[in-house]
């Protein structure tokens, strides 16, 4: 169901927020603004008069208010959907407190011809013979 803006910021917080929200599965997936950056924004509305993360946005919905610097993330054990903003898969943490550490990529190694070790080898090789002489 499509809500036009007009309307929609006429509605409470939550029904706005979720508004701009697609299901999928057990993700609620964040289909509403964006900043130029690419990362979700919220407008909170005219009370509060700025914008916010669509993830801060559904805990303070779903938990209440966040204290200052208090950051919310999503729960890498849980959801590996980085648009998700479903409460169950989010977590608060404290200014204080790392981020959770992320999936780490297994790369290959590269061989040590990859790094150009050899090639440089050869030249300094070719550059001292000639200073030698």
């Amino acid at each position: 169901m499509t809500i036009s803006p007009s309307v929609r910021h006429s509605l409470p917080l939550a029904a706005r927020f979720f508004a701009l929200t697609k299901r999928r599965g057990e993700h609620l997936l964040w289909a509403g603004c964006r900043h130029p950056s690419g990362c979700g924004r919220f407008w909170l509305g005219a009370s509060e008069g700025r914008w916010t993360s669509p993830r801060r946005a559904s805990w303070a919905i779903a938990h209440g208010r966040l204290g200052r610097g208090q950051r919310v993330w999503r729960r890498l054990d849980v959801c590996d959907e980085p648009e998700c903003v479903a409460p169950g898969h989010l977590t608060l943490l404290s200014p204080t407190a790392q981020r959770p550490p992320r999936a780490r990529q297994v790369r290959p190694p590269l061989a040590p011809a990859d790094f150009g070790h050899r090639e440089r080898q050869d030249r300094f090789i070719v550059s001292t013979e000639i200073g030698a002489s």
